[in-house]
């Protein structure tokens, strides 16, 4: 029979085993739901882009790149904005995925 002090210390360690396995499913639903608003985000700014081109002035048939040919400053502030926040949502997870990595070892 094992004494008090040693299933104590089983009891406490099953605990923690469990706390993390709680956090690690924590932490991969957050991440997951990152990368889906991620598209999410991509997705609809690739699509309303061609919509702010000016409707007064019809440069092209199509609406692919029109938004450059109309205003091509309105262009890059969007690409930038898009891409800089595309980076800072990539460096977040990244950062998430090295202390995951560290914990689990």
């Amino acid at each position: 029979m094992r004494s008090s002090d040693v299933q104590f210390a089983e009891i406490m360690n099953r605990s923690k085993a469990v706390k993390e396995q709680r956090l690690l499913k924590k932490k991969i639903t957050i991440d997951g739901i990152a990368i889906a608003l991620l598209v999410v985000l991509l997705v609809v700014v690739s699509r309303t882009i061609p919509m702010l081109k000016d409707t007064t002035t019809e440069v092209a048939e199509q609406h692919y790149g029109s938004l450059y040919l109309v205003t091509p400053n309105l262009g890059y502030v969007m690409i930038g904005l898009v891409a800089f926040v595309l980076g800072i949502c990539v460096t977040i997870l990244c950062m998430h995925l090295k202390k995951w990595k560290k914990e689990v070892h």
